[in-house]
């Protein structure tokens, strides 16, 4: 958002699977401590350019320009980072580098990719997939391999816990008790290693649900002593929470949970946007948490649907190999699940058809 005065200003790294949009929830919150705030999409997401999501890896770069971007606007005192997903894992990557953060409010990061990925696959034996240890373990090495090879980094390297005990930022940690994705042991284990002042709220919902008043209220409190906003800067009378909306509507039920509000053409031009939100990447749905899932499972040769993920239109095609880095992929993917490439890419290449062998 613009900048007005010297103030501080809040930094909004998008969530997994992500888009600048669903930092429109905070907005009020910031605008009522008399602070900015600063939405933006990592590259390779949203809006911006880019080949790779490489799950905070690239994405603290981007994160740092951000923060230095605002540090030579001059209009900024004191930056706050607000992430969730991974957001708050990027920021947890990029904290320990520079202190001079003043505040990170981190929602739902994971602790380590590799456990995540493994716990993403117990879950999918437990709605009945069969998928032996040394196929997890041979296709997690496969895949290490190739992102390497791909996109340039080790995915060992993802593992934000590592740095927690180097960052000594003030930090709020939240979880979602009923995160069946990113499960709340990943932050609380961050939280236990975590070297500066800290603090752990487990809120009721999962990792895609709306945050409740409390935790605004909370956040507002974090904001106000480590910022050090002065008093007379605040908005009165707004509410910080405004049932999750953007302060160009108020108190309306719905916005960011089970039910999306349409905003007209004239409240969409305020907030710069060009879309309704019925047509905004607002982050990690449930859907697409099943469908990141599922490209695990289909990863690990494992096959199959898991929990309540929507079935593929009719029967899965045969498996074909990818022409970029030759993975085996199911029949009903329509990109790499290794690399990304389109399976129309190599369907032109000659190599649509059932290729066998590969992992699993």
């Amino acid at each position: 958002m613009p900048y007005t005065c010297s103030t501080t200003s809040i930094a909004v790294p998008p969530p997994l699977t992500p888009s600048r949009y669903v930092a429109l929830a905070h907005t009020l919150l910031a605008l009522a401590l008399g602070a900015t705030m600063f939405a933006f999409d990592f590259s390779g997401s949203g809006r911006s350019d880019g080949e790779y999501v490489s799950l905070g890896f690239f994405e603290r770069e981007d994160l740092k320009v951000v923060v230095d971007f605002l540090r030579a606007s001059e209009r900024v005192s004191t930056i706050a980072l607000w992430g969730r997903s991974m957001g708050a894992a990027t920021a947890l990557l990029h904290g320990d580098r520079d202190p001079s953060i003043a505040a990170m409010i981190l929602d739902s990061p994971f602790a380590d990719l590799t456990m995540l990925a493994e716990e993403m696959v117990d879950k999918g034996r437990e709605s009945g997939l069969t998928v032996p240890g040394f196929v997890v373990s041979i296709a997690i090495r496969w895949i290490r391999s190739s992102v390497q090879k791909q996109a340039g980094f080790n995915i060992n390297d993802l593992s934000p816990i590592a740095h927690a005990d180097q960052c000594f930022i003030p930090a709020l940690f939240v979880a979602g008790e009923g995160d069946d994705f990113i499960k709340h042991h990943h932050s609380q284990q961050i939280h236990e290693k975590y070297a500066g002042d800290k603090n752990l709220v487990i809120v009721e919902g999962d990792h895609n649900s709306p945050r409740p008043r409390f935790l605004f209220d909370s956040v507002t409190i974090f904001l106000q002593t480590y910022l050090q906003i002065p008093p007379d800067w605040s908005l009165p009378g707004a509410d910080p929470y405004n049932n999750g909306y953007p302060p160009w509507q108020s108190g309306m039920h719905g916005f960011m949970g089970s039910s999306v509000a349409r905003l007209d053409d004239v409240q969409m031009r305020m907030a710069g946007l060009d879309a309704s939100f019925d047509d905004l990447n607002l982050g990690m749905t449930a859907e697409r948490q099943h469908e990141t899932q599922q490209a695990l499972y289909n990863m690990l040769g494992a096959g199959g649907r898991v929990g309540n993920s929507p079935p593929a239109d009719g029967p899965p095609g045969p498996e074909w190999a990818c022409v970029m880095c030759t993975f085996i992929n199911n029949g009903s993917s329509s990109a790499c699940m290794a690399c990304g490439t389109p399976k129309s890419q190599s369907a032109a290449a000659g190599d649509g058809g059932g290729a066998g062998g590969g992992v699993g």
